[in-house]
């Protein structure tokens, strides 16, 4: 029983440094998982064997290559929209800053100094955007009386 236990031992680490040589630790990981099913074929459960082998090989592995790459992709994903969402959040702040400044009667060029051309026209297409809305409401409820 011991020689078979040094023997997987043996094989973990020759797996171990040829993954690290290599970089290729995704084949070293999906290695383990194939011994270890061998053994759950080959050694009765209840065999002290499988329980050292269980000891030796599975505390190395730590996650397949595929579910590494999932989670990298997933907080890769994450970041991004994060990302993407402050800055949609920041530029609705300052169209509505820009609509405020317009409404307190701030001139074009009092504005500009702060904000940029593009920045002043979306305001103004918002503004316009939404008082079309408004009356339209309006319009629409009054006929309905």
């Amino acid at each position: 029983m011991q020689h078979l236990l040094d023997d997987f031992r043996e094989i973990n680490r020759r797996l171990e440094d040829a993954s690290e040589k290599e970089q290729k630790s995704h084949l070293y990981m999906d290695m383990i998982v194939l011994i270890e099913e061998i053994a759950d074929y080959i050694i009765p459960e209840d065999n002290e064997i499988r329980k050292g082998l269980g000891e030796i090989m599975g505390g190395k592995i730590l996650k397949l290559r595929s579910e590494e790459l999932l989670e990298q992709g997933e907080a890769r994903g994450r970041l991004t929209g994060l990302r993407e969402g402050r800055l949609t959040g920041l530029h609705e702040a300052k169209i509505d800053a820009i609509q405020n400044m317009i409404d307190l009667g701030l001139t074009r060029e009092q504005i500009l100094r702060k904000y940029s051309p593009e920045e002043y026209e979306e305001a103004l297409r918002s503004i316009y955007l939404q008082r079309r809305l408004c009356k339209a409401e309006k319009q629409g409820s009054l006929q309905k009386k």
